[in-house]
């Protein structure tokens, strides 16, 4: 006896939802692309800003752990609108969710044009002026040519083309940009730690300079309201120190299991970087007392110059420059198929 059959029309579901992003990404490159968006340069800028309001050592501590909670709270409100819609394009996506089409299109335009376009740049550019501290080659006092009066140096031609090698490496594939974003970020996590051992290993610094001695108290003679706004101010250089997790929100499409990891990476990203952070900033109280951390504009290089020597600045420059070019690998690898995905609404153009 012949068994019944039932014919149809084949159904191919690929065809169907058509090209979609290549979701490459484990939690692992997820975390360090968090961690590299957020840690650039910041981290040896800041302490300047903070010390001056806060010149004892404990609540020039507090406020980055407090930094660090206040954005764990940002992180989780993210993280469950990454559940809610795990795809590319972050803020993006919860515009357009919340507010229709046209306040998300002006905001992916606003990135796509100026901010995520800019913060490469800048990167790029920062990046390549440290290394011309390394390589006198290659620095800003080179000047190839002017045009009503902006200079265009060797140092902007080296971000120029550390701009192309990333755009390149992000062109020719997910894992390619995800490798060299991985390398980079490894290589910055050495650098400060290393710093960081180092200085308190061998380095010329002094534990006394936690005492606070000559702080006026815990309270630093203030009022309770005078107090919350030295706190204040010290969160702002902070906030900006820890901006750059939303990054991983931008290739939430790119993630595996994304309404697992990018949460996941979330919280375990800015965890990492507050200890980083706190680890940092202990080293140049080490080094220094808070009263002259607040007279250096670039705290780390006074740092290294007081526990090593001043030749050490030479192996600082390079840590800031590989810093600044693993966040701009970061910012280039979320940004990418995110501006696409805002611009254009073709997904296929970021398929891998």
């Amino acid at each position: 006896m012949n068994s019944p059959t039932t014919a149809g029309p084949a159904t191919n579901t690929e065809s169907q939802s058509g090209p979609t992003l290549v979701r490459g990404l484990t939690l692992l490159d997820s975390v360090l692309l968090l961690v590299s968006g957020i840690i650039g340069s910041s981290i040896f800028l800041t302490a300047k800003d903070i010390a001056g309001p806060l010149p004892h050592p404990a609540l020039f501590l507090l406020v980055w752990v407090l930094g660090g909670v206040i954005s764990l709270c940002a992180c989780a409100a993210f993280a469950e609108l990454g559940s809610m819609f795990p795809d590319s394009g972050g803020q993006y996506v919860y515009l357009r969710e919340a507010y229709g089409d046209l306040m998300a299109f002006l905001y992916g335009w606003m990135l796509f044009a100026v901010a995520n376009g800019g913060t490469i740049a800048a990167l790029s550019v920062a990046s390549a002026a440290y290394m011309g501290q390394i390589v006198p080659l290659i620095s800003q006092e080179h000047v190839i040519f002017a045009v009503a009066g902006i200079a265009f140096t060797r140092a902007h031609l080296v971000g120029l083309l550390l701009i192309v090698v990333l755009t390149f490496v992000n062109v020719v594939g997910l894992r390619w940009g995800a490798l060299l974003q991985n390398v980079s970020t490894w290589a910055k996590f050495a650098a400060m730690a290393a710093f960081v051992v180092l200085g308190f290993a061998i380095g010329r610094g002094d534990w006394s300079h936690f005492s606070g001695r000559g702080a006026g108290g815990l309270t630093m003679g203030l009022s309770p309201a005078q107090l919350v706004s030295a706190m204040g101010i010290g969160l702002i250089a902070v906030f900006w120190a820890y901006d750059g997790w939303v990054y991983i929100t931008w290739v939430a499409g790119e993630v595996r299991e994304p309404r697992r990891s990018v949460p996941l990476a979330m919280v375990l990203g800015v965890l990492a970087v507050g200890v980083i952070y706190i680890a940092m900033n202990m080293t140049y109280v080490y080094a220094l007392p808070l009263t002259e951390v607040a007279q250096h504009e670039t705290i780390a290089h006074a740092a290294a110059a007081q526990l090593f020597s001043p030749q050490a600045a030479v192996w600082l420059s390079a840590m800031i420059a590989v810093s600044c070019f693993s966040a701009a690998a970061t910012c280039t690898l979320s940004g990418a198929c995110g501006s696409v995905l805002w611009c254009s609404g073709r997904p296929s153009l970021c398929t891998r």
